[in-house]
């Protein structure tokens, strides 16, 4: 049996902010930096992790690199791309306030779902979804048959997109209810029946 970690960044300014991030190289902050250090702890008295995969994003690598200074924590990350947040196109960079100031052609589709609508340039909730989604099987299938853990750091709305899949439910629903704070964890079981979520924790808030 296999185990994922799933770990969401630590807080950026633009998190403090709410500014929709997107792909943007945004570092973590000092808090950032601290909620990691402790999350460090966290996963080195608990897991014993083989490796460690990250979105190639900024605020993801460097929560990487600050795991990774923890004993029994692997110090080199593979960063991959499918693993990053939603592309939010010409929505990012924007705190809620200033959303209803884009232009309505600039944000389109959706007229069934609203979370196929796609911001100029980006991408929609469905497009993140289907992205994380294909990843995410492909990776369950290599670790299902594979005794090792593996810490993954990457961002609010692949967490989502991977609880849907996890607990085979509506995305919409997820994201309505889910707990998805920075420097987080989420530990997934990966076995031949399935993945199964094992334990929620946010070491920081302890």
């Amino acid at each position: 049996m296999g185990t994922v970690v799933v770990v969401r960044h630590g807080e950026t300014d633009w998190n403090r902010e709410r500014r929709s991030q997107g792909w943007a190289p945004t570092p973590l902050n000092d808090r950032g930096r601290e909620q990691v250090r402790t999350l460090a702890t966290y996963l080195a008295d608990t897991y014993d992790l083989d490796r460690v995969l990250t979105s190639d994003l900024r605020r993801a690598r460097q929560t990487a690199a600050i795991l990774g200074d923890a004993d029994t924590v692997p110090a080199d990350a593979t960063p991959d791309t499918a693993w990053r947040e939603r592309n939010k196109g010409v929505l990012q960079g924007i705190t809620p306030e200033l959303r209803d100031d884009v232009p309505d052609d600039r944000v389109t589709g959706g007229e069934d779902d609203p979370l196929a609508r796609r911001p100029e340039n980006g991408e929609s909730h469905r497009d993140l979804q289907e992205r994380v989604t294909d990843r995410w099987t492909a990776l369950t299938a290599t670790e299902r048959d594979r005794d090792r853990t593996t810490a993954l750091t990457t961002h609010g709305g692949v967490v989502c997109a991977i609880l849907a899949r996890v607990r085979d439910d509506p995305l919409a629903a997820v994201r309505e209810a889910a707990d998805v704070p920075n420097a987080a964890l989420w530990e997934i079981a990966i076995d031949a029946d399935g993945a199964r979520l094992v334990d929620h924790t946010v070491p920081w808030r302890s």
